[in-house]
């Protein structure tokens, strides 16, 4: 479809979006795991299932969430490493990865049980 102008183009696109909010999300997720990742959505899945739909570490599933599971990744290297609840992602964010501050939050909380 040949269009007059760039808005002409732009308010076809937002409409295709709220016409078809599922293509919408399935393109975006292929887009970011491929971007952000260098996974494949048949990766994401064969994850999501190895982990039996749950996440990798607090086994809470992926129904019992608002948003999907995050990919969970080593910054430095890239590996994709599991799937985590968006809680244990920003736990692992919020640390640095650092596995002293784990352990010592670790010991922290069974000091206090």
């Amino acid at each position: 479809m040949a269009y007059k102008n760039k808005v002409d183009h732009c308010a076809n696109s937002v409409q295709w979006n709220k016409n078809n909010p599922e293509k919408r999300k399935a393109i975006t997720k292929k887009y970011d795991l491929k971007r952000l990742y260098n996974i494949t959505v048949e990766e994401y899945d064969k994850i999501y299932s190895l982990q039996g739909g749950c996440c990798a570490i607090c086994g809470v599933h992926q129904k019992d969430l608002k948003y999907r599971l995050h990919v969970d990744h080593n910054h430095t290297t890239g590996q994709v490493r599991g799937l985590l609840c968006r809680m244990c992602n920003t736990l692992l964010g919020n640390c640095k990865e650092d596995i002293i501050t784990l352990q010592a939050a670790s010991n922290y909380i069974n000091y206090w049980s």
